[in-house]
């Protein structure tokens, strides 16, 4: 009998994913791989996956039910005519036909449907760009900070402009090119306006110590074809 790509998706639950939330028919999981620095994606599975993404052309939110995709970016409706759908990926494309943002589509319309994303592969997240990825200050280490706001380091990767400039896990970043309190959208807004090689400034709070860090922004590369996005999408997934 033929399995999902995904394989079953209580067998995905014995690899390491991390954080773990159920709501409402709909499984969310960020699971990062071991075997490669960074390697990262997000799934949603159930009888109706909704996935929400932020990259450099905005924030999108996904669904699957009821035989159709839906879609909004910045709130506002995506048209049917630009939701492109190819084997096991939909390109949420611009006026102009550009690809805006890749989602994998697997498994069926029903119980089993999924909906995937990795940053690893967009060329325009901060994950690819600059070589971190990040998650909000919650309530809790704002309080113990005294901060109104703030991203955290949730990883850097080996190699890659943020591990070279230094930049550290669990650094929080107070500031960016001026800009405080500082959120994931407002960094993505950031990265996506900087062309190659340009500097992006931050003020972290490490330790208890407040630090500067510029790092030199990486290429913007073109996106993958849509078999070779599912297929990575499929290893890190299953490994």
């Amino acid at each position: 009998m033929h399995k999902s790509p995904f394989v079953l998706l209580s067998a995905c639950l014995m690899v390491g994913l991390m954080p773990l939330e159920v709501a409402a028919n709909s499984l969310a999981i960020e699971k990062q791989a071991g075997h490669r620095p960074c390697d990262s994606f997000q799934i949603a599975a159930g009888r109706s996956p909704s996935l929400e993404i932020a990259n450099g052309n905005g924030v999108l939110s996904i669904s699957k039910s009821s035989r159709r995709l839906a879609a909004s970016l910045d709130g506002r409706a995506v048209p049917r005519q630009r939701l492109v759908e190819e084997d096991d990926v939909v390109r949420v494309v611009g006026s102009a036909g550009e690809t805006l943002f890749m989602v994998g589509t697997f498994g069926g319309w029903g119980r089993d449907g999924q909906l995937a994303y990795s940053p690893d592969l967009d060329p325009t997240s901060v994950r690819s760009r600059l070589g971190f990825k990040l998650r909000g200050v919650g309530p809790d280490l704002a309080t113990q900070l005294n901060l109104e706001g703030g991203v955290v380091v949730s990883e850097v990767c080996d190699g890659l402009p943020a591990s070279r400039a230094g930049l550290e896990k669990h650094d929080v970043i107070l500031e960016a090119e001026g800009l405080t309190p500082v959120s994931s959208k407002d960094l993505q807004s950031m990265v996506a306006a900087k062309g190659p090689g340009e500097a992006l400034d931050l003020v972290v709070l490490r330790r208890g110590e407040r630090r500067q860090i510029s790092m030199a922004t990486g290429p913007i590369g073109d996106w993958p074809d849509g078999e070779r996005y599912a297929e990575y999408l499929r290893t890190v997934v299953n490994d």
